[in-house]
């Protein structure tokens, strides 16, 4: 039996091809016998492999199984891939209640992408109540860990009035600081803004 992370590390090294010539047929097969020692991060890389199709065949039903894995073996980037899977319906019955659970899950270990989404159902109310006090937060969570989509929502927010008080000044500061990370959509909005003339006020 390998070593389960000198497997994960060669892996990475074939993915990549940093030291190594790119290899992803090689890549699969190290991140598969790390995962089946329940290496969860080998587990979470090697559904992303059978998800796009890089070293094998694309399988969803297969990326849907070891997300499922490494999820309950608690790493954060798979519980949110697994709460996206489910938030889409790609590949699997959409559902929101289990796409809230794994999202809450990863946002507990402070997964900026997860507290964004989070946000974002709480918001829309999908898989949960509509609250948009809660979707404040969580929006803020993110945008403390300086995810560019969590500064774009937060522009709406303040723009919108929902959840706090509205505040054309602060909704312009937000779009602002998610386009200068490059957010494509927050800089469509400041196009809008600095065409239409509209004041920021």
């Amino acid at each position: 039996q390998g070593y389960n992370w000198g497997q994960y590390n060669l892996a990475i090294m074939y993915y990549n091809g940093k030291f190594l010539k790119k290899n992803y047929k090689k890549a699969f097969e190290l991140y598969r016998l790390s995962a089946n020692q329940e290496n969860a991060d080998a587990q979470n890389r090697l559904a992303n492999m059978y998800y796009s199709g890089k070293g094998i065949r694309q399988d969803y039903s297969q990326a849907l199984y070891w997300y499922k894995k490494s999820a309950n073996n608690g790493f954060h980037w798979a519980q949110y891939n697994l709460a996206d899977m489910y938030y889409t319906g790609k590949k699997v019955s959409q559902d929101y209640n289990k796409a809230f659970k794994w999202y809450e899950q990863s946002a507990k270990q402070n997964n900026e992408e997860a507290q964004n989404m989070l946000g974002i159902m709480y918001r829309d109310g999908k898989g949960t109540k509509k609250d948009n006090v809660k979707a404040l937060h969580y929006f803020e969570k993110s945008a403390e860990n300086n995810f560019n989509a969590a500064f774009l929502q937060l522009g709406y927010m303040y723009r919108g009035g929902l959840g706090v008080e509205k505040n054309n000044i602060k909704a312009f500061e937000y779009f602002v600081k998610a386009s200068d990370l490059n957010n494509y959509k927050a800089k469509c909005e400041l196009a809008k803004i600095y065409l239409d003339g509209l004041e920021v006020k």
